[in-house]
């Protein structure tokens, strides 16, 4: 909902009164977060050969389906998105294979869906995710400092070379956007904060024995860590724009990751679900709203886009009816998106690609 209500900010009037203490984008770096910890958690052994192979079909199964569908979905609302590149055979392929988020260029890493960058950049989690857990454990601090090292060598070069912001004028130049805020080089350390996440959890979940009151204070503690964080981020970046001569590459990674320490401690403590804040999501419409979040992200954008295309057609219906219009239009599709399409595929793909067991041989 964060985000969404974040890119309808652009398109609707109707949201311009929202004005949240907390920067709405952050809802990316929250899902690459809990996107290690979930992991994590249902695969902790994944560094095996046949379970890294079992772990790379779960995933393609589980995010390829509904990107193509929606990657399809794009072209029929809105096609222009199918010319901005002099090459459209090079985006469309780094598209379709979720490769488009490593290359640190908008024409690519917003090429078609735009929002899709997001799911390229867990693309590369998933790759490094066997390698990563294996014995986690025992070796999460070198590979802390191996993910952290990777990322600030990114933003090394991008301050050094002072590689220039993202501009719409020049979508295929290399940008700091695409090595900051995009590269999933950089925001791999939000990812493996959600593995350590997951590993303090599996250590403390059997041992924290606490009252619901005393539950339900320590969630609401957590939540309120995430405007301090914001906080303290803003006061990093602004020590680092008075500090650095070319700081934008920083700037920006500290603008949109900031709240990944504060975003730990959330889901560290709603995991334990002993809370009245945490029971609440256990109920079943909110169950069925979080199955469908995956393909409302891949799908809100699109109707957007559609919007802006359509603007001159729709200018005697009151904004404040479109921006309910287009609500109730997105998280219906993305149920129907959930239920005949990702589900569905998901479930097909397994069996397709799971390995295959041998029968065992009749007893002589």
């Amino acid at each position: 909902m964060a985000i969404v209500i974040h890119h309808s900010k652009a398109a609707f009037e109707a949201t311009a009164w929202i004005n949240s203490p907390i920067p709405l984008d952050y809802g990316v770096s929250f899902f690459f977060v809990l996107s290690g910890f979930i992991l994590t958690y249902s695969h902790p052994e994944s560094s095996k050969k046949t379970s890294a192979r079992s772990f790379y079909v779960a995933r393609f199964a589980r995010i390829w389906p509904l990107h193509l569908v929606t990657f399809f979905l794009c072209l029929a609302l809105i096609p222009e998105r199918a010319r901005l590149s002099p090459d459209s055979f090079d985006t469309t392929l780094a598209n379709l294979t979720l490769v488009h988020a490593w290359i640190p260029m908008a024409g690519y890493f917003f090429s078609y869906n735009s929002v899709s960058w997001s799911i390229s950049a867990e693309a590369f989690f998933y790759l490094c995710f066997p390698f990563l857990s294996k014995n986690l454990a025992r070796s999460w601090h070198w590979k802390f400092l191996l993910v952290v090292a990777l990322g600030a060598a990114v933003l090394f070069v991008a301050t050094a070379l002072q590689v220039p912001s993202y501009s719409h004028n020049a979508p295929f130049q290399v940008s700091s956007t695409g090595m900051s805020y995009i590269s999933p080089f950089v925001r791999i350390s939000e990812f493996f904060l959600g593995m350590l996440t997951a590993l303090a959890y599996s250590k403390y979940a059997h041992v924290l024995k606490l009252k619901p009151v005393i539950w339900t204070l320590l969630e609401i503690g957590a939540l309120a860590l995430v405007p301090v964080m914001v906080h303290f981020s803003r006061v990093a970046t602004g020590f680092v724009g008075s500090t650095l001569t070319h700081s934008e590459p920083v700037s920006e990674y500290l603008g949109h990751a900031g709240g990944a320490p504060a975003f730990m401690v959330v889901i560290f403590i709603m995991a334990f679900g002993n809370g009245y804040i945490s029971r609440l999501l256990f109920w079943r419409p909110l169950v069925i709203l979080g199955e469908a979040s995956f393909a409302l992200y891949l799908v809100h954008q699109i109707f957007i886009g559609w919007y802006f295309m359509n603007i001159p057609s729709l200018t005697a219906i009151p904004n404040n009816v479109v921006f309910v219009v287009y609500w109730v239009a997105s998280i219906l599709a993305s149920l129907l998106l959930w239920r005949f399409v990702e589900t569905p595929m998901r479930q097909k793909i397994r069996g397709w690609l799971a390995p295959r067991r041998s029968s065992p041989t009749a007893p002589v």
